[in-house]
């Protein structure tokens, strides 16, 4: 991991960078362990205090503790999570390993984060499961005043071995275009940073997202 910080550091200063942005992603990435991220942190703080770095972390949150929850904010790492809607959707898909759904416990780990004021970003993945009553989610959360954002199933990884959740981009479109409509009338609405974006995008001729300019490669690099 110091390896892949230092060719990191090392094409920044190449191109005249002074930040970077960096998703820890999986699978789940707290299993790694908390101590590993710690090392890594101090690492880029020690070696590279020049270097702006904005770390997130994409997490199921059921491995989040006191510990990591406390190098976490130490370092201003921000997270995001996965979460489907309200419990009989997000159950449908994600269960823990011994079948039982893991609603309950991100409620549990998002109650935490609420009281220590860390925010976080909430994903949910439209599936064939869900995505009849993405108004109902909508309003799920709203209730609950968090933000989220939407992404369609991709027939990937796990996914490939559940076909029947796959959606058609004409369900996913119809989806969004109704969720849009709804949330634009919405006196009281939450934010959802796509529709935000699109509408920013539209006023300034300008896309702030590299998802909806002409090429993520210009600005993501995966590493593995």
């Amino acid at each position: 991991a110091k390896n892949v910080i230092d060719s990191i550091a090392g094409f920044l200063v190449e191109k005249g960078h002074r930040s970077c942005k960096i998703i820890w992603h999986g699978g789940e990435p707290l299993l790694w362990g908390i101590d590993n991220y710690e090392c890594v942190f101090l690492y880029m703080k020690d070696f590279y205090p020049n270097i702006s770095w904005d770390n997130n972390l994409q997490t199921n949150l059921t491995l989040l503790s006191d510990d990591s929850l406390c190098i976490l904010r130490k370092y201003g790492v921000k997270l995001s999570t996965s979460m489907d809607g309200y419990e009989e959707l997000h159950d449908m898909t994600r269960v823990t390993a011994s079948g039982g759904g893991s609603f309950n416990i991100v409620m549990d780990k998002l109650s935490i984060l609420r009281k220590n004021k860390i925010k976080i970003g909430l994903l949910v993945v439209l599936n064939s499961q869900n995505i009849d009553r993405l108004l109902d989610i909508y309003e799920f959360y709203k209730k609950n005043n968090q933000n989220f954002i939407v992404n369609p199933l991709y027939l990937e990884g796990e996914a490939k071995h559940n076909s029947n959740l796959s959606i058609t981009p004409e369900q996913y479109s119809d989806a969004i275009i109704g969720l849009f409509d709804y949330w634009i009338n919405d006196d009281t609405a939450i934010d959802i940073p796509i529709f935000t974006e699109w509408v920013s995008s539209l006023i300034t001729n300008k896309a702030s997202v590299c998802t909806y300019s002409e090429n993520c490669q210009n600005v993501f690099t995966t590493i593995e």
